[in-house]
């Protein structure tokens, strides 16, 4: 059964690199890469190799990278690592079909994961918040594992860009809820809590514009809306400036965007998909 699913996985993610002829930000199909990128993004040790080795979280526990017959019953929650690296995340721009319905690179969350490095409660993220000034506009992120450092340097880069601090500053003018950072929340539709919910996602959004900026707003039916494709082009999707991407992943967050449930406003903090020379 390993075999058959590792086989499974390589088909998802060639079918993926074969859209517009996409680069991986992450090493995908060796398993003890993916485990040393995993320990090297959190600081955390690795136990055994390759298929058989795991994540060593604080106390004891273990993640695997392979949770034999487990089975999370919630959308974007894996109990693994392999399911953390379930779809190859692209360095360039996607254009998704319907085949691609469950193609959604770096959406997939290990909770326990999360909760260990980040917090496992409301108040015990709270108390790793800082302030970071976000192009001038301050907001609260986690000071936790690098990720408020990150969101600085991306500030910094973006503030580098004349055209590209002025689309932030004129869209923070018009509107004051542009950007929005914690939250302890689920997503909507699920009972999985919200990546903003540990201080390690910003949402950045141009609330005036008339074009779609999540898949679930195509619809006002969930299952219909799923097949997005079917009925709105590309072009009816809201994007941030392209550039305003690049320097997200430059400094080791991933975009929304690049869902097929796709999500443009969100940017979050996830390392382990940029290891060091795919940043530049």
């Amino acid at each position: 059964m390993a075999v058959r699913n590792r086989g499974l996985m390589l088909i998802v993610c060639s079918t993926l690199l074969a859209v517009g002829g996409l680069s991986a930000a992450a090493p995908y199909h060796d398993e003890q890469k993916q485990l040393e990128r995993m320990a090297q993004a959190y600081g955390l040790p690795l136990h055994g190799y390759g298929r058989f080795g795991a994540l060593g979280l604080p106390g004891g526990k273990l993640i695997p990278y392979t949770a034999t017959g487990k089975r999370e019953p919630n959308p974007w929650a894996v109990s693994d690592i392999r399911g953390i690296f379930r779809d190859c995340y692209p360095l360039t721009n996607v254009r998704y079909g319907l085949k691609h319905r469950n193609t959604d690179p770096g959406r997939y969350r290990n909770y326990p994961l999360l909760m260990a490095v980040y917090g496992a409660s409301a108040a015990e993220v709270r108390r790793s918040l800082v302030r970071v000034d976000f192009c001038g506009t301050m907001v609260l992120f986690s000071s936790r594992n690098g990720a408020a450092a990150a969101l600085s340097r991306v500030s910094a880069e973006i503030s580098q860009d004349p055209a590209l601090l002025a689309w932030v500053r004129q869209l923070v003018r018009r509107d004051s809820q542009a950007i929005g950072t914690w939250n302890w929340r689920t997503i909507a539709g699920t009972t999985n809590l919200s990546a903003h919910s540990f201080g390690i996602a910003i949402d950045i959004l141009d609330r005036s514009s008339a074009k779609y900026a999540y898949w679930r707003h195509t619809s006002g039916n969930e299952q219909a809306a799923s097949f997005w494709p079917r009925f709105i082009t590309h072009e009816k999707i809201w994007e941030p400036p392209s550039g305003i991407v690049a320097c997200f992943e430059r400094h080791g967050f991933i975009w929304g965007g690049k869902w097929y449930h796709f999500d443009p406003m969100h940017f979050e903090y996830r390392p382990e998909f940029f290891p060091p020379g795919s940043r530049s």
